[in-house]
């Protein structure tokens, strides 16, 4: 590779974490869609930086806007914050950027922290019982707090 082609993948790379900050300002400081749309623009110039549209494929190199739900694995997550997709930062392997959306009666999992915990009325499967949550913000495995069979 060149030094302008490495220049210019640089330069794409800089560009692409530019936009995700001014994305995640203008959901801060509550702009209009008009002022993100020109913040992107400024972010980026005329290149667009491709999004995972909202229930769109997650794929490596693509926008997640905040809040937008995508799909892996044939599993729906929610971003957390913006950022840019990459391979090693897959919904399952990045919690931290990614919430799954539960279904109805999904296995439980032990929550990592607070954005991805149960929510009153979440159901699960634990240990061949149907458990209800009865408490929002629940890190609790199913039988001991929290939890009641259904």
């Amino acid at each position: 590779m060149t030094r302008l082609e490495r220049a210019e993948l640089l330069r794409g790379r800089l560009d692409a974490l530019a936009l995700v900050k001014a994305l995640e300002l203008g959901a801060q400081l509550d702009m209009s869609q008009e002022d993100v749309a020109a913040a992107r623009l400024l972010a980026i110039g005329s290149a667009p930086v491709p999004e995972i549209p909202e229930g769109g494929d997650w794929a490596p190199g693509l926008l997640a806007v905040s809040g937008r739900r995508a799909v892996y694995g044939g599993r729906g997550y929610d971003a957390l914050v913006s950022h840019m997709t990459q391979a090693d930062w897959t919904p399952e392997a990045a919690p931290a950027l990614w919430k799954a959306v539960r279904g109805e009666a999904e296995p439980w999992r032990q929550p990592q922290g607070a954005h991805d915990a149960y929510m009153r009325g979440d159901t699960v499967t634990h240990l061949g019982l149907l458990w209800e949550s009865t408490a929002d913000n629940n890190t609790w495995e199913p039988g001991v707090y929290g939890w009641k069979v259904v």
